[in-house]
Order: structure tokens, then C-alpha cells, then sequence
């Protein structure tokens, strides 16, 4: 079952009643004071336990449990696809997301079954393959299954996707493996911690790390991963094989960090309730985060109510008992200041 839904920022602003742990817009063209709704915004978005992230040009796309939601920058909305295909409920949570180049979003469950959805009319097509993760590379799709406590990895066309008529590039794996394309290069992992690369029709070994990888993602530099202890790390590739475990981080992140993609020069990281975005060139957070609440700059962390909000000229004044302070949201500038 498919359920369109637009999702806005719902609240009740009354004066006194509780608000949801979202912030405001401001309209800069206010006649005049007034009290006002919350509009959308791609940072707001209250996620429960997010699996995957998946950006291109025009949509976000997280994956919740069950559920897809899907940021139209064109919009300026969030939609939702509700996964409800299999019978047991809790084969339905998706486990990978990833855009083709046609735009596309591409996704499997727990139950290994693929699925292709389209973003504007939120309609999926269940495809003949099965898979336990894969990723995308122009006009193919490579994925791996586990069978007997091995992983395999195959490739097949996005415009043929079956098993049969798959073809095996590597088996043997031990455990489940990750993977990442880069100018036609498979990077991928071993027993979890052993990272390697396919090329011209052949393996070679990479490095070997502390931790499992979570997730990998690679540029024709840089390499960018997460572990099993919640750890984001992006490596300089020249760096990784010439001293292997011995290499340094380029930068690292502590804390719940699952799941990486890369977009334009940026890295999606999920990190426990959100998605976080840092800068490559600039190898730090850049503050923008999709969550409910942030401690990042001009967000609100902890908000469970606002009893007065009142628009006027010069912004949007609210008081948070949660939070415990006032916060002025300047129309002009579209940033929040706080009272020191």
C-alpha cells in the first residue's frame, strides 16, 4: 500500500498550547504582526531510526523503518512512500537507498527484494532480483547476496535486473560485504574489516581495519567510511595504500554513524536519529542536519513547548520552556538569534 502524504510542519499556534519540535520560515513580506504556522524546511524532519540516505539534484531521500521520505528542492516539500509490500510487516523496512542517473530511486528490504521507485509519483515496481545491498554505476547495478555465511558479489544491467541474467564478479566472502563504485572500480569489504579493490578483472587487497565497516563510499581520492562503533572516517586513498592500517584519518567523527553517501562534493552521514552533511574540501560538519532538534547553529535543541510566538516586523519572537530560552528569528537575515 502506497500513502501520498505532503508532509508540512504540523502545530496548533495558539498562545499556550504545546508546539511540535519544529522551528519557523518567516515571511519576509508580513503586513503586518500576526501569529504564524510553520512551513516546510528541509532540515525539520522528526526521523525515528533512519537506515539509509540517498541525495541528486533534486530530491533527499531517507529511509525510515518502513517509510521513504522524499525532499523535493523544487517543492520545497517533504513526501512520504509507505513500504507495505510484504506480508510480514517487518520484512518491510528498507534497508538501502540510492539514485540511477535518470533519477530513479532505487531500494531493497529486509526481505532482500528490490524495488524501483519513482520520486514524483511515488509508485514502486518490485524488480525480479533479489539482493542483501547494492549500489549503481551508470546504466548497471552491482550487488551481493549471502548464501551459507558467504557473499557474492554480481552485476547486472538496470535494464535486465534478474539472476539469471547476473553476472558473478566475486565469491567467497566471508560474512556480508559493502561496496562502492568509483571510475569503474569495486571497492569492497571481506569478513568486514578487510577492504579491497576489483579492477581489470581482478582483486587486490587494500587495507585491513580495527573495526567492521558499516558503510563506503569513494571518490577518485578519497576514501570515506563508517564502522560498527559508530565512527566517520574519511581517508586520502593514496595514503591508504601505501601504509594500509597504518594510514591517518584525513578527519574523523564520533558517535552513531551508520550509513555515508556522497553528492556534489558533500558526505550524508546518518548518525543516529539524523542525517548530517560535511563538507569534503573543508573536512568538518557544515551544520546543516535533518532532524527534529539540533544543537547545530540557529536550530532549536529540546523544544517541547512554546507558549507565546508572535510574528512581528522585525521576526518571530517565541518563547521555549522546553528549550529555556527566547529565540528571534530575523525575516531578513533567515537566521535565529538568541538573547546572551
Amino acid at each position: 500500500k502506497i500513502l501520498y502524504s505532503i508532509l508540512g510542519f504540523t502545530a496548533s499556534l495558539t498562545l499556550g498550547i504545546s508546539l511540535s519540535q519544529n522551528c519557523f520560515t518567516a515571511n519576509a513580506e508580513g503586513p503586518k504582526d500576526a501569529l504564524i504556522t510553520p512551513t516546510s524546511y528541509e532540515q525539520y524532519l522528526k526521523l525515528t531510526s533512519p537506515s539509509d540516505v540517498a541525495v541528486n539534484e533534486r530530491y533527499t531521500a531517507i529511509s525510515d523503518k518502513n517509510n521513504i521520505y522524499l525532499y523535493d528542492r523544487v517543492e520545497g516539500v517533504y513526501r512520504k512512500y509507505e513500504h507495505n509490500q510484504n506480508v510480514d510487516q517487518s520484512k518491510n523496512d528498507v534497508t538501502k537507498l540510492e539514485f540511477s542517473d535518470n533519477g530513479a530511486l532505487y531500494f531493497s528490504d529486509k526481505s532482500t527484494s528490490l524495488y524501483r521507485l519513482n520520486p514524483a509519483t511515488l509508485t514502486a515496481q518490485k524488480e525480479d532480483l533479489v539482493c542483501s545491498t547494492f549500489t549503481l554505476s551508470g546504466t548497471d547495478l552491482y550487488f551481493s547476496n549471502v548464501s551459507g555465511g558467504y557473499s557474492s558479489i554480481s552485476k547486472a544491467a538496470l535494464s535486465n535486473l534478474s539472476l539469471s541474467s547476473s553476472t558473478s564478479i566475486v565469491d567467497g566472502l566471508l560474512s556480508d560485504t559493502v561496496l562502492s563504485i568509483s571510475n569503474d572500480e569495486i571497492f569492497y569489504t571481506d569478513s568486514g574489516k578487510y577492504l579491497y579493490k576489483y579492477s581489470n578483472a581482478q582483486s587486490s587487497f587494500i587495507s585491513n581495519f580495527s573495526n567492521s565497516l558499516t558503510s563506503i563510499s569513494v571518490t577518485s581520492s578519497l576514501f570515506c567510511c563508517t564502522d560498527n562503533s559508530g565512527v566517520f572516517s574519511v581517508y586520502d586513498l593514496i595514503d591508504l595504500y601505501a601504509n594500509q592500517e597504518k594510514a591517518t584519518p584525513l578527519f574523523t567523527a564520533e558517535g552513531s554513524f551508520s550509513k555515508i553517501t556522497i553528492f556534489d562534493d558533500f558526505v550524508y552521514a546518518i548518525d543516529g536519529d539524523s542525517v548530517k552533511q560535511y563538507s569534503l574540501f573543508e573536512r568538518s560538519f557544515t551544520g546543516y542536519q535533518i532532524c527534529a532538534t539540533s544543537n547545530a547553529q540557529n536550530r532549536l535543541n529540546g523544544a517541547t513547548d512554546v507558549p507565546v510566538a508572535m510574528m512581528t516586523r522585525r521576526g518571530l519572537f517565541s518563547v521555549s520552556s522546553g528549550s529555556r530560552r527566547t529565540e528571534v528569528s530575523n525575516s531578513s537575515l533567515r537566521r535565529a538569534r538568541r538573547p546572551t
